[in-house]
């Protein structure tokens, strides 16, 4: 049996700290999830034909924030406090762009929900680093 993983089960009844993620577990998820929902939608981005320069601020604004991602995921040694200043700076900038841009399309409905999925996440590692 040696060099087998243990498995450890989570029940309902389950109260083992081994059960929870640690907080760098909870950030690598959080930004894994972001990253891949910014590609979605600068790949959705990139397929409107009706994209024209009014929609800039939303295009320039989830580039930094795929930036600011890209940059925190890149910190081996991130602190609770690096990380949390940056990830609520960067669902404040996608909170904007959802605010700004007007046109009804793929990429608003994107934009319209991923605050709320990006709330959560920082919420959800603000609980793992309890």
């Amino acid at each position: 049996m040696s060099g087998e993983a243990t498995v450890q089960r989570v029940t309902p009844d389950t109260t083992s700290a081994e059960a929870l993620p640690s907080f760098r577990q909870a950030v690598n998820m959080a930004l894994k999830m972001t990253t891949s929902v910014m590609k979605t939608m600068e790949a959705v981005r990139l397929a409107d034909t009706d994209w024209d320069d009014d929609d800039s601020d939303a295009d320039f604004s989830i580039a930094l924030a795929s930036r600011e991602l890209a940059r925190l995921s890149g910190i081996e040694d991130l602190t609770e406090d690096e990380f949390f200043r940056s990830w609520w700076q960067v669902y404040s900038v996608v909170s904007l762009a959802d605010k700004a841009f007007h046109r009804d399309c793929i990429f608003k409905n994107h934009l319209r929900c991923f605050p709320e999925s990006f709330r959560v996440l920082g919420e959800m590692v603000e609980w793992s680093a309890r």
